[in-house]
């Protein structure tokens, strides 16, 4: 559990945020990744209060300087829902990522006729192709 919240930290400090695809096994398999996440000490600060956040990294650097980012809170819970953007961009990456992707366009057509379930006579709709 902590090689992988230290392989997802260095993921996430690389390019400041966690998208599917940083995740793949080939991205996670990356040898720069390997190699940073082997220097990455993950502590639990059992005075912070919630299991994902609040939370706070800390990078040391070799001059001896540190960079500190907080996050107070985790996007896409019920506390902190995702806006209808960001629902349906996390949507399409995880529908067109993984063992067996979607394309693209199916993806789209998939996530529309989510967003209007409530009308769909049949729900084998859901699949049938345009």
């Amino acid at each position: 559990r902590r090689r992988h919240t230290r392989l997802l930290t260095v993921t996430g400090v690389q390019t400041c945020a966690l998208p599917i695809c940083d995740i793949r096994p080939e991205a996670v398999a990356d040898p720069e990744v390997l190699e940073l996440a082997r220097r990455v000490r993950v502590e639990v600060d059992p005075a912070l209060p919630g299991k994902y956040a609040p939370a706070t990294l800390t990078l040391r650097l070799r001059d001896g300087g540190e960079r500190v980012a907080s996050a107070d809170r985790l996007p896409g819970t019920p506390a902190h829902p995702l806006n209808e953007a960001e629902r349906r961009d996390k949507a399409l990456a995880c529908l067109t990522t993984g063992a067996r992707p979607m394309a693209e366009a199916a993806a789209q057509r998939f996530i529309e006729r989510v967003d209007r379930i409530d009308t769909l006579a049949d729900l084998r709709e859901l699949w049938t192709p345009a």
